[in-house]
């Protein structure tokens, strides 16, 4: 489609009325785009606890993050400036179905030039995570 068009589709009842609307999101996408809705508010979803792993390691000129949903992680934010001061990723607020990679490619990625700051988990460490919603 080109830039800023609109399509209307038709979709099924089955697909815009979920049978467990804690557990379900409905997925659309396209070939560079992809929306996810969930179908109640967050902290009305029954997110898993474990819904990420992530695992920072020392890459020439930063870090580099690999993040692995086992579950729906909606909006997962990596807060690079708390590691350093000087710290970008590449994306934000990141929507995962259990099994995705991040987009594009499977690694979140971190640009460091300092150090991180004494006590962070971010060298080498091993972080899991939940989602919004979750306990």
């Amino acid at each position: 489609m080109p830039p800023r068009s609109v399509a209307r589709l038709e979709l099924p009842g089955s697909l815009l009325e979920p049978g467990e609307p804690k557990r379900e999101v409905f997925v659309a996408a396209g070939a560079d785009t992809r929306v996810v809705h969930c179908f109640l508010e967050d902290p009305e979803l029954a997110c898993a606890p474990d819904a990420w792993t992530a695992h920072a390691t020392a890459v020439e000129g930063g870090y580099r993050v690999d993040v692995h949903a086992s579950s729906f992680t909606r909006d997962l934010a990596l807060l690079a400036d708390r590691l350093a001061p000087d710290a970008e990723t590449d994306e934000m607020l990141v929507t995962l179905l259990a099994g995705d990679p991040l987009v594009p490619g499977p690694h979140h990625g971190v640009r460091v030039g300092a150090e991180p700051r004494p006590g962070c988990h971010g060298a080498g460490g091993h972080r899991r995570g939940h989602t919004a919603g979750s306990a």
